[in-house]
């Protein structure tokens, strides 16, 4: 029998003519305050039921902290809050930072006359500073192509002085003496992939003799620095957390760390065989970060880095994976083995090609910049216009992959709380501002953590 019940939701007092804008939720014990110029506050429930009805004395602590930070509309500076919002979204101005080259892929190798086309395209940036990012397949490394690549684009920026970063992105286990002295040369970021305990390197006979390898080869870039005096050379990893990794969280980072990387990307891995789920990664993640700012490993968390700067510095953030509108296509060009031109490496591998903005030497900078692919992607990583988004208080240090949304699930558009990729990264945000509210050891070792991106 149906019976029909009366239930009452309190509706707090509020007076919203004494706030500015901003976006709270509950977090921890109280609430979370955040604004789009990405100040941020948390409150005890007791002082947000007051601050929203205007009760909040105005000679505590808190309330005058809440008007530095612009919270409190009669002592909010317009004029300066523009600045801060414009300051943050500064980089769309800055056109494509990220340009990741595939050197191989299905369609074959990459030929030079195709890649003089995308290091011309890519010069026409007006960004202060690039990132070339080059993605070697399985096959040995192209010295003669990625010398080419380095050395014509240093000969393009001769009167550019742009700032120049390179990255290789490398399984590490098939590198050459003279590959080496190739990359110490031009100081090269090695960013690898590395899973733990699995035996799935293509050509090893066990996960042991992949890591050994790994191993072996930083070691020897090692001794070519020491030999070409540079100690500025980084080495990064990417960890597909799966299954056989959970309950070894520690031991997974520590092989990591033996085999001389610097920093570590976590990833989960969230489809296959050996998928997990986001609450799993959730609990991987909260230990390992912790893990390492307790101990002694010289090892960081890349993700954790990266948010962290974007949460506590106010500059202008320079890694196009945490802009909003995101930075795919914006902030980001891949290109395949043909000069294709996409939103993303990961586009480009994904091989789509109702997903490519051009073809370089065919299509003019500009023209590609304002192709109605990258529109459509800035439209779907808008989050201050996406349900769900728009209101959640973690928004303005949140940003979406539309282009890894798409691989996975054939939609552009990320939709809250349903998304794993969304779950995984709101998680990364609540464990920094835990970190940040937290123990006083594990504070200072994230911002040192910070100190060392900026």
């Amino acid at each position: 029998m149906t019976t029909l019940q009366t239930r009452s939701i309190p509706y707090p007092e509020c007076d919203a003519s004494k706030l500015s804008h901003f976006r709270f939720g509950a977090f921890q014990d109280g609430v979370m305050l955040t604004t789009d110029q990405g100040a941020w506050f948390w409150l005890e429930r007791e002082h947000f039921d007051r601050l929203l009805a205007g009760t909040l004395e105005e000679e505590s602590a808190v309330f005058q902290e809440l008007c530095e930070k612009g919270f409190i509309r009669s002592h909010t500076n317009l004029e300066e809050l523009a600045q801060q919002v414009r300051r943050r979204k500064n980089f769309l101005g800055n056109g494509p930072v990220l340009h990741q080259i595939l050197l191989q892929d299905a369609k074959g190798s990459l030929a030079l006359d195709t890649a003089k086309a995308i290091i011309d395209h890519a010069m026409q940036s007006t960004s202060s500073h690039l990132q070339f990012e080059c993605v070697q397949g399985r096959e040995p490394l192209d010295e003669d192509l990625l010398d080419f690549l380095i050395s014509y684009t240093e000969e393009k920026n001769r009167y550019e002085k742009k700032r120049l970063r390179w990255t290789l992105r490398t399984p590490l286990n098939n590198v050459s003496p003279s590959a080496i002295v190739l990359l110490v040369k031009n100081r090269c970021t090695i960013h690898t992939e590395l899973y733990a305990f699995d035996a799935i390197h293509e050509g090893m006979d066990s996960q042991d003799a992949y890591f050994a390898v790994v191993k072996s080869n930083i070691d020897k870039i090692r001794q070519e620095m020491v030999k070409q005096e540079v100690d500025d050379i980084e080495f990064f990893a990417t960890m597909r957390v799966r299954k056989e990794h959970l309950l070894r969280v520690q031991e997974c980072l520590q092989s990591i760390a033996d085999c001389g990387i610097q920093t570590v990307y976590l990833e989960p891995s969230l489809q296959g065989q050996n998928a997990i789920q986001p609450i799993e990664f959730q609990s991987f993640y909260t230990e390992a970060v912790h893990f390492l700012l307790d101990s002694d490993v010289n090892l960081t968390e890349g993700h954790t880095v990266a948010c962290a700067f974007a949460i506590v510095r106010p500059d202008p953030f320079e890694h196009p994976y945490y802009w909003s509108p995101g930075g795919v296509g914006l902030g980001i060009h891949g290109y395949d083995t043909t000069g294709r031109i996409y939103p993303s490496a990961q586009a480009a591998q994904y091989g789509e090609e109702s997903l490519s903005v051009g073809v370089v030497g065919q299509i003019e900078f500009q023209d590609a910049l304002v192709h109605p692919n990258v529109k459509v992607l800035a439209i779907a990583s808008l989050l201050d216009c996406l349900p769900g988004f728009n209101g959640h208080w973690a928004t303005p240090f949140l940003s979406v992959d539309p282009i890894a949304c798409y691989v996975h699930t054939g939609d552009l558009f990320e939709h809250l709380p349903s998304s794993p990729r969304v779950k995984v990264a709101i998680h990364r945000i609540e464990t920094i501002f835990a970190l940040l509210r937290g123990e006083e050891s594990r504070r200072e070792a994230l911002e040192a953590w910070i100190e060392l991106q900026a």
